[in-house]
């Protein structure tokens, strides 16, 4: 019996401590409207727009992405040649390769490095 209750105490905690997902609904789709997440001193971290423009570190994202900071610097996805030839490629993408030191982005269908 023992040995049952100490196993649904498991389960329970288990099935409990697990991440749950928040989702957040804006009542419209403009730019006045918007999710935002703060610091303690009211100091917008993260801010989605109903336009959905997304702003990391301002509270007027100006662009699709938009980040700003003067501590830190934007650091892309890095990861070795292997690795970027497991994804599904799309136009546009930009990582550092790990494997050769150098950044690289997707253009026109293939992989190419700046000069």
């Amino acid at each position: 019996m023992k040995t049952l209750y100490m196993f649904l105490i498991f389960i329970f905690l288990f099935t409990t401590a697990q991440a749950q997902e928040i989702e957040a609904t804006l009542s419209g789709s403009t730019a006045s409207q918007a999710f935002a997440v703060k610091d303690s001193g009211g100091n917008t971290l993260f801010r989605v727009r109903g336009d959905g423009n997304v702003g990391i570190g301002t509270s007027s994202p100006q662009g699709a992405l938009d980040v700003v900071s003067t501590t830190g610097a934007f650091i892309v996805p890095r990861m070795t040649t292997t690795q970027r030839n497991a994804l599904t490629p799309v136009n546009g993408m930009i990582i550092y390769n790990t494997s050769i030191g150098v950044f690289q982005f997707r253009q026109a269908g293939s992989w190419e490095s700046p000069i």
